[in-house]
């Protein structure tokens, strides 16, 4: 038979904010458990956006991104009896079409002064940002195909790395506002 109060677990000096229902005549259990991992902070959404938007305004190429990770939230499928989340179905599926763990952020492509294609990878990382193994491997494989990459951590970097990449930016000469009426001409 339970009892109907709850007892807060305290162990080793530390307050433990979890209520565990106590059958009557027992002690509480002080059972050591697995810390909760934290929800994942977006800290690095507003520098992506932000790169993103000046990169698609700024240079005289095409960018985008690349989205390599399903959230599928907790929904699951029950396959044989046994709960499967949705999101590792999913990516099964994406990885049989091709789909690669660790690619990076925004893909960037651009003709340089010859004409021919050019293409270079960036990651977009917050300053306490990692990282991943995958993500070494995908570098490992870019290096080993001569293919540029950088790691952005601001909107500064990001403009660095087009300089260094020499990626040509748009002439913006062509919209110059009219001396006479102000408006701005094709």
């Amino acid at each position: 038979m339970f009892l109907g109060f709850y007892a807060k677990k305290e162990a080793e000096g530390k307050k433990m904010r979890r209520w565990k229902k106590i059958p009557s005549g027992f002690p509480p259990a002080f059972q050591t458990e697995k810390k909760k991992r934290a929800k994942p902070r977006k800290l690095e959404d507003p520098i992506h956006i932000l790169c993103f938007n000046w990169l698609c305004v700024n240079i005289d190429g095409m960018v985008y991104h690349c989205p390599n990770g399903l959230d599928g939230g907790n929904e699951v499928v029950f396959i044989r009896g046994r709960a499967v989340p949705k999101a590792a179905i999913a990516w099964n599926k994406l990885k049989k079409m091709g789909a690669r763990a660790g690619v990076l952020d925004l893909t960037v492509h651009w003709a340089d002064d010859s004409g021919l294609g050019r293409t270079a990878y960036l990651e977009v990382k917050s300053d306490e940002g990692r990282l991943s193994d995958s993500q070494y491997e995908f570098i490992a494989d870019l290096n080993r195909c001569r293919i540029p990459h950088r790691l952005i951590r601001s909107l500064a970097d990001c403009q660095n790395a087009v300089r260094e990449l020499q990626i040509p930016l748009r002439n913006f000469t062509a919209c110059a506002p009219m001396a006479d009426s102000g408006t701005l001409r094709a």
